[in-house]
């Protein structure tokens, strides 16, 4: 059972412990934090990582499509691998920074679903591997080394003390935005890793069953760590994952518009792809605003 962390302060809300890979006990408010350095540490070298794919897929695409050899990646499916990257940065960037283990918790097992799901595909896709190239090497040693390390630190931190900035409650439509992201980015996941052909014809733009199959696994991300963070009970606690949300939000709608042309007006799967991530981007930016006013617990008051 997870120990509660609290300093004198008083509860703040109550619930019933959760289950899975970062379980929400009943969470109080205290002035210790609980970020350990091997966390830090390892969320860092994540995240530098990510962020030179996201630099790579959207501002060296070329590049990008010369080191993804077992798929073909023209602009906008590298552009989009970028944004999706880029979310991971600023997520398991920002998972080293904050304190509180309400609001860095669930990112630790988001990266172990991810770098799982892409050992799983890179064994999948063996024989499309050149590995006479660099970035091939690098590439798969990589996704051999993060998953264990991933998966360890899951198992080890599920013990720790749950700590959290307490302050205001999450209101009821945060928390319902929250679940229809990780319901909506769930079923997708699981789709585009079990049918990649249907999705891939489904897909709003033209995509390869290799490249619509490679999506699976950062949309599981996604709908982990949104479910996960739906659980919590504090704005404070939204912090890194609103952010990262945002700019996912925001990236994938400004090189859709870029790319505008690859989309059929008249399809409906376009005007779904192009609401959906400007509702996601609308709605995060909202929560990021908020979750970084009460970043340390406090209090707004309304405006007189």
């Amino acid at each position: 059972m997870e120990r509660h962390v609290s300093s004198g302060a008083s509860p703040t809300s109550t619930g019933a412990p959760g289950k899975g890979g970062d379980a929400t006990p009943s969470l109080r408010t205290g002035a210790l934090a609980d970020n350990p350095l091997l966390h830090r540490a390892f969320a860092l070298i994540i995240a530098l990582a990510a962020a030179l794919v996201a630099w790579l897929g959207l501002f060296r695409p070329e590049r990008m499509d010369r080191s993804f050899t077992w798929a073909d990646l023209p602009p906008l499916h590298a552009n989009f691998v970028g944004a999706l990257y880029l979310f991971g940065a600023v997520l398991v960037g920002g998972s080293a920074i904050v304190r509180h283990r309400s609001q860095w918790g669930p990112v630790i097992s988001g990266i172990a679903i991810f770098t799982t799901s892409m050992l799983v595909l890179t064994a999948i896709n063996d024989e499309a591997f050149d590995w006479s190239l660099g970035p091939v090497r690098a590439w798969v040693i990589s996704y051999v080394v993060y998953p264990p390390i991933a998966w360890a630190l899951t198992a080890w931190l599920v013990r720790r003390p749950m700590t959290t900035a307490g302050g205001a409650p999450v209101a009821r439509w945060m928390t319902a935005t929250l679940i229809a992201v990780a319901v909506v980015f769930g079923a997708l996941g699981v789709a585009l890793l079990l049918a990649r052909s249907a999705m891939a014809d489904a897909w709003p733009w033209p995509v390869s069953d290799g490249v619509a199959q490679f999506y699976g696994g950062p949309f599981l991300s996604v709908a982990w760590v949104a479910f996960w963070y739906s659980r919590r009970h504090h704005r404070s606690d939204l912090v890194v994952y609103a952010p990262a949300l945002a700019v996912l939000g925001l990236t994938v709608l400004v090189i859709s518009i870029d790319h505008r042309e690859l989309f059929a007006a008249d399809d409906p799967a376009a005007w779904l792809w192009f609401g959906s991530f400007a509702a996601i981007a609308a709605t995060h930016v909202v929560l990021s605003v908020d979750a970084w006013r009460h970043r340390s617990g406090d209090r707004v008051a309304p405006a007189r």
